[in-house]
């Protein structure tokens, strides 16, 4: 997960203990209430596949930006990188034109377009437009109500153990503890540690997570990468999404 020039690092770790509503309005002779066209936000944490034989994972947030981390084709376990951006949500309709796909494949880092569809709180369907590719993937996920959750530095506060990636094609796996104050230590299979912290975002039981590499024993000594981490409470798992600052 350490390597010169990354630029996408995502680790997806697991704790080593181991509906449409209708509306109606009016009475007599007065005329009805026109149903409400709001429908909400895509706010949550959606979980589905890709047409190309990829399970996805992610989260909007309430101002709008987004993770998503993708797997291997046809390999569930390995991560493929991550899609990250801002968009917008009215009226049933998602939009992104900043998306950026973090491969771990050997893409690198490929700039997208999200364009989709939403209910709020049961789907989120769409497409990620790779200009560049002259491509384009369709995606199918539903809504995780772990979203509604709290977050809570005390909810995390474990040792994790998993696979990470980066956008070098490098991977290696790791251990990460999050203490119950929120700092974070952690060490990958190569020898590399890195530290930092982990803060409770104001919603989505979402964490702001920011790791320090040490200064030897990494390819990308002393650089510090930021980014995000969600947690679903049914698989205990963390997923986090990092970047450094190009």
């Amino acid at each position: 997960m350490n390597a010169r020039h990354a630029r996408g690092i995502t680790l997806l770790v697991s704790l080593l203990v181991f509906a449409m509503s209708g509306c109606t309005g009016g009475g007599g002779d007065s005329t009805t209430t026109p149903p409400s066209t709001s429908l909400g936000t895509a706010a949550g944490v959606w979980t589905g596949t890709v047409n190309t034989n990829r399970t996805e994972t992610g989260v909007v947030l309430s101002d709008g930006s987004y993770w998503f981390i993708y797997t291997v084709q046809n390999n569930p376990s390995l991560i493929g990188g991550f899609i990250q951006g801002s968009g917008t949500s009215s009226n049933g309709v998602f939009t992104s034109s900043n998306a950026r796909d973090f491969n771990f494949e050997g893409l690198g880092v490929l700039s997208a377009s999200v364009n989709g569809s939403y209910f709020e709180k049961r789907s989120l369907n769409g497409s990620v437009t790779y200009p560049v590719l002259n491509q384009t993937t369709t995606f199918a996920s539903t809504y995780d109500a772990a979203y509604e959750q709290t977050p809570s530095v005390a909810t995390v506060a474990a040792t994790y153990s998993g696979p990470g990636a980066d956008t070098t094609g490098s991977r290696e796996s790791a251990n990460l503890t999050v203490s119950s104050s929120g700092v974070i230590s952690g060490q990958t299979s190569g020898g590399c540690r890195f530290s930092g912290t982990m803060t409770p975002k104001s919603t989505g039981n979402a964490y702001a997570v920011s790791a320090t590499f040490a200064a030897t024993g990494c390819r990308a000594p002393s650089m510090t990468i930021t980014g995000l981490g969600y947690y679903k409470s049914d698989t205990r798992r963390l997923y986090v999404g990092l970047t450094d600052s190009g």
